[in-house]
């Protein structure tokens, strides 16, 4: 899946401004790093995964690579965004746990909040394969697989 993904991103990778909204382990925001990110927001609300994180991040030397420990929604409605600023991404991972069923609200506040602008892909990662008259408005497919039990989905905004 990971290597499909990148695949898919590597014509827009190299630069990219990068946000991984439920970093978890951060593998996605690590390997954009290392396939020439230009800057990668990693953000994790558990205090162990933090602290797993920022271990990696020093081990793999990880330079453009920046951890916020915070909910992401909170995150999202944040002005400031930690001192990031609130320009658009360009590439956004949307991983978050599949019980939680939290990939539509999360389009939704990228949307709100001005974190996408008309060229940015955001990679959905759910258990159920997301349909397009069941996206928030401002939402197109852009492609989409399976693995397993895993739908993996890469969206743009509307129109694009």
């Amino acid at each position: 899946m990971r290597e499909t993904l990148f695949n898919w991103l590597m014509p827009v990778l190299p630069g990219a401004r990068c946000l991984d909204l439920f970093a978890g382990t951060g593998i996605l925001g690590l390997e954009a790093e290392s396939r020439g990110a230009g800057t990668v927001m990693l953000i994790e609300h558990d205090a162990a995964l933090v602290r797993a994180l920022r271990s990696s991040v020093t081990r793999l030397g990880a330079r453009v690579t920046t951890i916020v420990e915070s909910d992401a929604f909170q995150w999202l409605k944040r002005a400031d965004r930690d001192g990031s600023g609130s320009e658009p991404y360009d590439i956004v991972f949307v991983d978050p746990p599949y019980a939680q069923r939290w990939e539509l609200k999360a389009l939704q506040g990228l949307s709100q909040y001005g974190l996408v602008h008309q060229d940015s892909l955001v990679y959905v990662e759910a258990a159920e394969a997301l349909q397009p008259d069941g996206l928030p408005p401002g939402w197109d497919i852009y492609r989409a697989k399976s693995a397993g039990q895993v739908r993996y989905h890469l969206l743009t905004p509307a129109g694009t």
